[in-house]
């Protein structure tokens, strides 16, 4: 599950949003940074290395073609 879809869960339990923001940076961001200075000597050993990234948004291949942009404000919020 990525973290983000847990925000609610973290601010239904009395945390500011600040705090529950931070919470989340350091699985979703300080998380994947760690792992990836871990094992950055084994990418470093191949000739050809790869690094694969999976994401929720691109899990699903229908909905990765049909993507129409993020749907975060309604119409007529006066956000342009």
């Amino acid at each position: 599950m990525n973290q983000g879809s847990t925000l609610n869960i973290y601010l239904e339990k009395s945390m500011t949003y600040r705090q529950a923001m931070n919470k989340l940076w350091g699985s979703d961001v300080t998380g994947t940074h760690l792992m990836a200075m871990t094992f950055l000597q084994l990418l470093l050993k191949p000739q050809d290395p790869r690094v694969l990234f999976t994401t929720g948004e691109l899990t699903s291949l229908e909905e990765a073609l049909n993507f129409e942009g993020p749907k975060i404000f309604p119409l007529g919020s006066g956000i342009s």
